[in-house]
């Protein structure tokens, strides 16, 4: 199946790059990672609308997904670690780093011979600059997923759906 460019819109993706280990104040390392991913990268592609009951689940029952994107390249570097902006478009630096968060993220890819179609979640993301260039990361795939990396908070569940974040 080919891609029409009519029905193709602009949208942005990074690839994971690598987790890196936190430091604390004295150089010793603190047990967390800061997830690192490469600059956005700009690409035209098939995005369906938000998903209904009668659409058809090419990627089975248990994946969890809000949008297909098919694009004509089976060989694009995009893979299930990948994050995606898609709704909010990322303001580039001149470098083509950004600070935007991303809106989606990558729940599974199906290749074929010609194409290839990408099951997205959509998240939100939320990042808190601290000192030192400390970050926390909140995110919620709507499926009641929620995880929250940080080296300066706290992360607590009850068990009944109560969230608590605590500063360290």
């Amino acid at each position: 199946m080919r891609t029409l460019h009519r029905n193709k819109i602009r949208i942005f993706y990074a690839v994971y790059r690598d987790k890196l280990p936190i430091r604390d104040e004295y150089g010793n390392l603190t047990g967390e990672y800061k997830v690192s991913y490469d600059k956005p990268v700009e690409i035209w592609a098939n995005v369906s609308s938000a998903r209904g009951e009668a659409t058809t689940r090419q990627f089975g029952e248990d994946v969890s997904y809000d949008r297909i994107i098919v694009l004509d390249d089976p060989h694009t570097p995009i893979g299930e670690t990948s994050i995606l902006w898609i709704d909010r478009l990322p303001e580039l630096a001149d470098d083509g780093s950004t600070k935007t968060p991303h809106d989606y993220i990558v729940k599974q890819v199906a290749a074929s011979l010609n194409s290839v179609s990408i099951a997205v979640s959509g998240v939100s993301v939320t990042q808190y600059p601290q000192e030192n260039d400390s970050f926390v990361d909140f995110r919620d795939d709507g499926a009641g997923n929620v995880s929250i990396l940080s080296n300066n908070f706290l992360m607590t569940d009850d068990g009944r759906g109560n969230v608590s974040i605590e500063a360290k």
